[in-house]
C-alpha cells in the first residue's frame, strides 16, 4: 500500500499479517449461543482481556515499524 488514502489491498494485509508472525498473539475469538439466539446472528467476540500483557492496539501500530 503506497497511498496513504487508498483502502488496503488483500495482499496488504497478507504482508502485515506476515511481518507480524512471531511478534503478536492471536487474540482468542468465542461465541455465546444465547446472544447468538437472541440477535438470529453469528456474533464473535473477541477477548482482548485474555492477553497475558499485549496491548490491543499493538497488532495494528506495529506493523509499520516491523515493515
Amino acid at each position: 500500500m503506497h497511498d496513504a488514502s487508498a483502502l488496503p489491498t488483500f495482499e496488504d494485509v497478507l504482508a502485515a499479517a506476515a511481518r507480524l508472525q512471531g511478534h503478536a498473539h492471536r487474540t482468542p475469538v468465542l461465541q455465546s449461543r444465547t446472544l447468538n439466539a437472541q440477535l438470529r446472528a453469528q456474533v464473535f467476540i473477541k477477548c482482548e482481556n485474555f492477553h497475558a500483557w499485549v496491548p490491543s492496539s499493538s497488532g495494528g501500530a506495529s506493523t509499520p515499524c516491523l515493515g
